[in-house]
């Protein structure tokens, strides 16, 4: 089955962050759900982003008291140098941003899309929130 195979399917899913955020798999949802969902990642979570994923763990460390534990150092000397690290995404096709699939994929996912610009901006200022040893790259 090809990309647009499976979105000219029954099976393509849309919205699914905004769906799992505010529990509703199933039915329409709206701006109301994506405000609910914006809502949930602003007071129950700490964002992490995969390519910006050293200063992410940094922070978690912070957060969470990570960086309390006596080998802290040593792990993330350990992860920065990319020890053991593995991306079974490597090579996989990347989408074209200009083809009909992101088109598509863009307009079905609508709202995932909003929830994502939202949450590059929360993570900057869950950055800002942080002390400056979590904020370094």
């Amino acid at each position: 089955m090809t990309l647009m195979d499976y979105i000219q399917s029954d099976s393509v899913e849309s919205d699914w962050m905004v769906r799992f955020l505010v529990g509703k798999p199933t039915g329409i949802v709206d701006e109301h759900d994506l405000e609910e969902a914006k809502s949930v990642l602003r007071e129950k979570c700490w964002i992490g982003m995969q390519t910006r994923m050293s200063e992410s763990v940094l922070r978690f460390g912070e957060v969470f008291g990570w960086n309390r534990h006596p080998q802290w150092a040593q792990c993330m000397d350990r992860f920065q140098d990319g020890a053991k690290r593995s991306n079974s995404n490597a090579n996989k096709k990347i989408v074209d941003r200009d083809g009909d699939e992101w088109n598509i994929l863009t307009q079905i996912n609508a709202l995932d899309m909003k929830l994502f610009n939202y949450v590059l901006g929360l993570f900057k200022e869950q950055g800002n929130a942080c002390s400056p040893r979590c904020r370094r790259w």
